[in-house]
């Protein structure tokens, strides 16, 4: 059975200098690793792993990212990773959040 997966991502940047008028692309954001982790209290425990790339010639800090996966026909996994950091210029940062347990099923 073919699993979907839809991840819909907000990524909240620190603001640049305001004397720059330099235009800034949003970091691109990419599931680089889903897993399902034991879990003792019988919970579903995920850790996620994603990749931030960063178009810009510059370096953008990242401050926090909220993320909602679509897990096929089960459900969503929601989580938040805060005090990301630096996205290098034109180079990516994987970011982990080792434990995810924020599933929500879809009513039947």
């Amino acid at each position: 059975m073919r699993k979907t997966i839809l991840v819909i991502i907000s990524v909240l940047t620190a603001a640049g200098c305001a004397s720059s008028p330099r235009s800034q692309e949003a970091p691109e954001v990419h599931v680089s690793t889903l897993r399902l982790l034991p879990a003792p209290d019988g919970q579903r425990d995920f850790g996620v792993t994603l990749l931030l790339r960063n178009p810009n010639e510059y370096i953008v800090e990242v401050e926090s990212i909220d993320f909602s996966i679509r897990l096929g026909s089960e459900g969503f996994l929601e989580g938040t990773i805060d005090n990301v950091g630096a996205v290098p210029a034109l180079d990516d940062l994987r970011v982990r959040q080792y434990r995810v347990n924020t599933f929500r099923r879809f009513p039947d």
